[in-house]
């Protein structure tokens, strides 16, 4: 799923946990495979995704799959 909003977000989306804790979210879109990194977005975690929004950048459809991974990651470990 493509959701159009921060890429901190975009990870935390759907559980009960706030999107607070930058190291849970960077562990968690490290994981292996597929490992997702914000190193090619200028905002980091806080660029906006998407192009809905002004500012927002799209990612390739690949970019979009690891994110997705990630946002797994995040929602099955408890931290």
């Amino acid at each position: 799923m493509r959701y159009e909003m921060t890429a901190r977000e975009n990870i935390a989306v759907g559980t009960h946990r706030l999107p607070s804790d930058l190291d849970k979210i960077r562990d968690a879109a490290g994981k292996k495979p597929g490992g997702w990194s914000d190193r090619k977005l200028a905002g980091g975690y806080e660029q906006m995704l998407g192009r809905r929004f002004e500012g927002g950048v799209d990612l390739s459809g690949g970019e979009w799959q690891k994110l997705a991974l990630a946002r797994a990651y995040y929602g099955r470990h408890r931290y």
